[in-house]
């Protein structure tokens, strides 16, 4: 791994090789335990591009010298040019890369980390945008339906809820195929993956969930441009 040094230290991580059409990013790991470590060893077992931000601690404006700002928010790193380099950039640069190498489809899950309440919650909740969709609904299914054979319980973000990544200043949104705005690109497929902390209290734990996240990427990249035609039929959160 490289790290992205600044005038206060290192606040990003990145993975800046790989030959898999897949980009992982951890925009909140200061807050979200286990989110680094899940993100580094997914990209490190499928060779793949990632971004982790282990330094900016989450808050509502950027300020550079507290170490302060919101890596998931696009107002954010788009209106600060010292956060835009650190964190944006690599992400823009890994992607063109990727393209430059005659990769055509790219993969972006953006791992997150959340505190569901109550007792029946679901393991994982995707978020493909809902109707700002950043994602074909198939590829979500298709990711779930992995998990779900794995024994775990997934959800998908409802459209008025904060699990869907559906927000146009959400991260999830920046390479959306309906967007005028940020870097609009088709043939990029970005889903938001929110797990829930009882996956993230330890290194063992965070494991076995990496495993599952693992065959899931695999299988869903692996079907290609294909489709997907198994009923789901996802809880929405």
């Amino acid at each position: 791994m490289t790290k992205g040094t600044t005038m206060s230290g290192c606040r990003v991580e990145v993975k800046g090789t790989g030959e898999y059409p897949v980009l992982l990013i951890a925009p909140h790991c200061p807050e979200e335990a286990q989110t680094f470590e899940i993100a580094c060893s997914l990209a490190e077992d499928l060779d793949a591009f990632m971004v982790c931000n282990t330094g900016w601690d989450r808050g509502s404006a950027v300020d550079h010298f507290n170490d302060t700002a919101d890596c998931n928010n696009l107002n954010h790193l788009l209106g600060d040019d010292v956060l835009k380099s650190e964190f944006l950039d690599p992400i823009i640069r890994f992607v063109s890369k990727m393209r430059n190498d005659g990769i055509t489809s790219i993969y972006v899950y953006i791992i997150h980390g959340m505190n569901y309440p109550g007792k029946d919650k679901p393991d994982i909740i995707l978020g493909g945008g809902q109707d700002r969709s950043s994602c074909e609904p198939w590829r979500l299914e298709a990711f779930a339906y992995s998990l779900l054979s794995a024994g775990l319980t997934v959800g998908e973000g409802a459209a008025n809820g904060r699990f869907a990544g559906r927000s146009k200043r959400n991260l999830n949104q920046l390479f959306n195929k309906k967007s005028k705005v940020w870097y609009r690109d088709p043939d990029i497929h970005s889903l938001q993956v929110e797990i829930d902390r009882t996956w993230r209290g330890s290194a063992v734990e965070s494991k076995v969930i990496t495993s599952a996240l693992y065959d899931a990427i695999r299988n869903t990249v692996n079907l290609g441009g294909s489709g997907f035609d198994k009923e789901v039929g996802l809880e929405l959160y």
